[in-house]
């Protein structure tokens, strides 16, 4: 078996405008000519006010789907497109996510956003969790299109490139509570 076709995901988006076609996240994320890391933070830990409302300065910062960005890395050079790709199809093999209990957090650190001619496709990464969603335009026969939504499975791998990606570029990254670094 090959190692992505796991990834096919039917999520009835196309390149080349056909409704209902079956889609490859794999095959998209090989071939996308355009590729984006951004580290963002989880949305429910955004800085609210004394009436729980976001702040002045959290409505000014950029946002990715609702999550505000710390920073990104466009794909300027083969070496760093190659090294987001090898790590966001690392993550895209669940079957090497450890058996454990699932958790269901959802609060993505990073996201990559793929394109490819007319397509736009973002996957959100959860690696506490184990789970990314993929959001994607979808076509409609009228020639309209809506943003969708699929929740599929990834695991940790990949997780320690994309890190060193953001380190090497001083872009600052939001760590989870359990895996903070000590203080000193």
């Amino acid at each position: 078996m090959q190692p992505h076709t796991a990834l096919t995901l039917l999520l009835c988006l196309a390149a080349t405008g056909t409704a209902g076609e079956s889609f490859d996240l794999g095959k998209f994320t090989r071939e996308a000519t355009e590729l984006i890391l951004y580290s963002i933070v989880p949305a429910q830990l955004m800085e609210m006010d004394e009436h729980g409302n976001p702040t002045a300065a959290e409505k000014r910062k950029e946002k990715l789907h609702g999550y505000p960005v710390l920073g990104k890395i466009a794909a300027t050079t083969p070496a760093i497109k190659a090294a987001m790709r090898d790590a966001l199809l690392s993550a895209l093999q669940p079957e090497l996510r450890a058996p454990e209990a699932p958790n269901m957090c959802f609060q993505p650190r990073h996201a990559i956003c793929l394109k490819q001619g007319s397509q736009h496709v973002d996957v959100l990464l959860c690696f506490e969790c184990g789970n990314a969603k993929v959001r994607y335009l979808k076509p409609w026969a009228d020639k309209s299109w809506s943003q969708e939504e699929a929740l599929i499975d990834i695991s940790d791998k990949g997780l320690d490139a994309l890190n060193r990606l953001l380190d090497a570029r001083g872009i600052q990254r939001d760590l989870p509570k359990s895996k903070a670094p000590p203080k000193r």
